[in-house]
């Protein structure tokens, strides 16, 4: 019975490291945000606040994540890259959930759960802190690899 179990364990933790592996290696590259596609994929109520929004508001938000891209690099680190030309650098990593986490150089933390993943596309959802409910319009952030 215990080798049962040993073997169990040993064969879950194999399993749970190879799986934020592939994650880690599925997520390599630059992604471009699809503001179309991510506007598709908002809530209901997120969709129902954007449609109210005036159009000078929409536009904003336009230009702030139109062609947005972000860099997962091998080395951990995390670039993302947006249309004004500004850049922020961060470091990533894979938690025990499949869960993207970023922190920022100065300490602050995204974490991100990762809804889908494949060669071509990466959905993302991103997580907030209590505080922070609300302050998202998208909730599913839809990126394509570049």
């Amino acid at each position: 019975m215990k080798t049962h179990q040993y073997i169990l364990t040993i064969f879950l933790l194999t399993s749970s490291f190879i799986s934020a592996q592939s994650v880690s290696e599925n997520l390599l590259g630059t992604w471009e945000f699809n503001y179309v596609t991510s506007v598709s994929m908002m809530s209901p109520a997120s969709k129902s606040y954007y449609d109210s929004m005036s159009a000078t508001k929409q536009s904003i938000y336009i230009s702030k994540y139109s062609n947005r891209k972000i860099t997962f690099h091998n080395s951990g680190t995390y670039t993302q890259l947006f249309a004004s030309g500004r850049s922020t650098t961060a470091i990533w990593s894979i938690n025990s959930l499949d869960e993207i986490v970023v922190t920022t150089p100065n300490g602050k933390t995204y974490t991100y759960t990762i809804t889908s993943l494949d060669a071509l596309a990466l959905v993302l959802t991103p997580k907030k802190s209590l505080e922070a409910l609300g302050s998202t319009v998208f909730t599913n952030w839809y990126l394509e690899k570049q």
